[in-house]
């Protein structure tokens, strides 16, 4: 409806079906907050506040009837074709530009859309937005922003996909199913486009805050363990927190012998040149056998095995690493032999059993290890060397499991290894030591 002056003037649509209707009264209901519609005798239009229809469309172009004024002048149709029927006049031709677009079509004839309004008033078949619905907008933005913040950064990615699809699928079926069967009229717009800021937000976010946690566990396990062992650590980041868990694994000490006495014939850089060149390939090889480097300690290192990628062939793995750690030192001392450098004798201690490992430290600063009597027992293994003679020296938990699974080649050092363990017990025994 359109004020002008103190009139109000009906629009072609309404005064058809007024005029076909008897011309019932016709008066604008108005509320608080606007119009609320038009009273056409005892039938009810209803409209939003500014006073608009929203046009309830029941099919593409020429879903009414169109006859051509040529048919009509020339006498084709009979007699009787439009008695108690309201007929429109106008202009359908692509070329005379009164076509608009609609929800059907984008060339809707517009003499058309005013024969929809009039089918829509006569029948009283239309869309409604009532009160209601704003209220049900504002939830529906609130409660899909609630869904996706909550449920979203507990799903993997792809399950976070899903997700995100199946709530914005499910609103829309929702005011589907009302447009369809209660002609109700709801925002699609607003609601899924905060689903999907909200969604895009959390994606982006979840990958800045996991490669943040990628870039923490590289920094934190590059220079102990291999990058393979890094990788599988990235699966997983939830490891790198502070704390520990109780694991039954292997520790290896290895301690060069009689290297200190070096530091009066080197200088600090030249042992340091020797120190590295060393500590390259025995380190290389705790990593060929899945093991963790846990620090340098002057000429001595500590490794751990089964953490923090389980093995459960972890005592083996140590066994393997300290004996082809021997033979790399072996290589190296000819080779430092003839360049007149100092001779590599190392003791090497290992012992499996129930350990505390994890990240050990405070909030400021914490490290990868591990705590427990057992690791003790491997670094007293280690320094026991000296009263044997001996290179490398295994605990009774370490020597049980890995034996009949040890290659051929190797088994006579190990063997040698498992004989100086009943020497130690004897040992043990005489001296009432645990």
């Amino acid at each position: 409806m359109i004020q002008g002056g103190e009139n109000v003037f009906a629009p072609l649509a309404v005064l058809c079906a007024w005029h076909y209707l008897g011309k019932s009264q016709l008066t604008v209901q108005v509320g608080s907050y606007g119009v609320e519609g038009i009273h056409m005798g005892k039938r009810f239009i209803p409209t939003d506040e500014n006073g608009q229809l929203l046009i309830n469309y029941l099919g593409p172009p020429h879903t009414f009837a169109h006859i051509s004024i040529s048919d009509i002048l020339s006498g084709k149709l009979p007699r009787g074709s439009f008695t108690d029927k309201i007929v429109l006049l106008g202009a359908t031709a692509m070329g005379t530009h009164d076509l608009k677009p609609t929800p059907f079509s984008p060339l809707y004839p517009d003499v058309e859309i005013h024969a929809t309004v009039i089918d829509n008033i006569l029948t009283q078949n239309f869309l409604a937005r009532p009160a209601w619905s704003q209220v049900y907008d504002l939830l529906a933005i609130v409660l899909l922003g609630v869904l996706t913040g909550v449920i979203l950064p507990r799903l993997s990615a792809v399950q976070g996909l899903l997700c995100a699809a199946g709530l914005f699928l499910g609103h829309i079926l929702v005011a589907r199913w009302l447009f369809v069967h209660a002609g109700v009229w709801l925002n699609l717009v607003y609601p899924l486009l905060g689903l999907s800021i909200n969604y895009t937000a959390l994606t982006v976010y979840h990958y800045v805050t996991e490669e943040r946690e990628r870039k923490k566990i590289k920094g934190a396990f590059t220079h102990y363990v291999a990058p393979v062992v890094i990788e599988e650590m990235l699966k997983d980041p939830g490891r790198l927190k502070l704390g520990g868990d109780e694991k039954i694994l292997t520790v290896l000490f290895s301690d060069l012998q009689g290297f200190n006495a070096c530091t009066e014939r080197y200088t600090p850089s030249q042992m340091i040149e020797l120190l590295s060149e060393y500590y390259a390939l025995m380190t290389e090889q705790i990593f060929a056998y899945g093991g963790m480097l846990k620090e340098y300690v002057g000429d001595e290192l500590m490794a751990i095995f089964g953490a923090p990628i389980a093995h459960s062939d972890h005592a083996h793995r140590a066994c393997t690493a300290a004996l082809a750690m021997r033979e790399q030192r072996d290589a190296l001392r000819e080779a430092w032999a003839k360049m007149d450098r100092p001779p590599l004798i190392a003791r090497t201690g290992i012992n499996s059993g129930l350990m505390l490992v994890g990240n050990l430290g405070s909030k400021y600063r914490f490290a990868y290890g591990a705590l427990g009597d057992h690791v003790n027992l491997g670094s007293r293994l280690e320094g026991l060397n000296k009263v044997y003679g001996t290179e490398i020296l295994i605990g009774e938990n370490t020597a049980r499991p890995p034996v009949a699974s040890i290659s051929f080649a190797r088994r006579a050092s190990y063997r040698a290894c498992s004989s100086c363990i009943s020497r130690w017990r004897r040992w043990a025994t005489k001296s009432c030591s645990t």
